[in-house]
C-alpha cells in the first residue's frame, strides 16, 4: 500500500495565492496592498537594487506576513501584519535592525503601526474561584528605545529596571469601550 503524503504549504508565496488561501479584511488588505504596489511593484529600487536588473518585482508573503488572532470568544478580531517574511523578487522588502521590523495592527477598520513582532499574550486558565468572566488575550511586542516610556514611575517598572532601552508593550481588547486600548498613549494613531 503506498503511502500517501500531504504537501505542505511552500513560503514564501505570491501575493496573489495568498489572497486565494486567506480571508484578509479590507483595510488589512490596503495595507498589504500599499506594501505591494509601493513597496515592490511601483518602487524604483528595494534596498539600493534595481528592478528588472537585480531582481524581478514579484510581490511575495512569508508565512507570519498575516495573522487573524481571536480577541474575545465572541468573534472580535485583530489582524497582525509584519514586514518581515514580505519579498520583492529574492529581495526582503524590510531590514529589520535590533528595534524591530515595521508591522501594523489592524482593528475595527483602523491601522495602528508598530515597530516590532506582535504576538498574542494568552492568559492562563483560573483554577479556583472560578467566574463566567474571563481575561482576554493580550497582543504585545518588545519595545526598545522611546518607545518604552510607557510608565509613569517608570523605577516600577521591571522590564525597564533590568534593561532601560527594552521593555513589553501591549494592548487589549475593552469590552465596554469596544475598542484596543495600548498601555500608554501613541498620539499618531488613530
Amino acid at each position: 500500500m503506498a503511502a500517501s503524503t500531504v504537501q505542505a504549504e511552500t513560503y514564501p508565496l505570491l501575493y496573489e495565492e495568498f489572497l486565494n488561501q486567506t480571508e484578509v479584511s479590507p483595510k488589512a488588505s490596503e495595507v498589504l496592498e500599499s506594501y505591494r504596489t509601493n513597496g515592490c511593484e511601483q518602487n524604483q529600487g528595494v534596498r539600493g537594487y534595481r528592478p528588472n536588473i537585480d531582481y524581478e518585482p514579484v510581490f511575495m508573503v512569508a508565512e507570519d506576513t498575516y495573522r487573524r488572532v481571536e480577541l474575545t470568544k465572541d468573534g472580535v478580531v485583530a489582524e497582525l501584519i509584519q514586514t518581515k517574511g514580505m519579498q520583492c523578487g529574492h529581495l526582503y522588502l524590510d531590514t529589520c535592525g535590533s528595534s524591530g521590523c515595521w508591522s501594523e495592527i489592524v482593528f475595527n477598520g483602523l491601522v495602528y503601526p508598530i515597530k516590532g513582532k506582535p504576538f498574542l499574550l494568552m492568559p492562563e486558565p483560573i483554577y479556583e474561584n472560578r467566574s463566567e468572566r474571563s481575561i482576554p488575550p493580550l497582543i504585545a511586542w518588545w519595545g526598545y528605545g522611546g518607545a518604552c516610556h510607557t510608565q509613569e514611575d517608570e523605577e516600577t517598572d521591571p522590564i525597564h529596571t533590568n534593561s532601560p532601552t527594552n521593555c513589553l508593550l501591549t494592548a487589549h481588547y475593552d469590552s465596554k469601550l469596544q475598542r484596543l486600548v495600548f498601555q500608554h498613549d501613541y498620539s499618531l494613531w488613530p
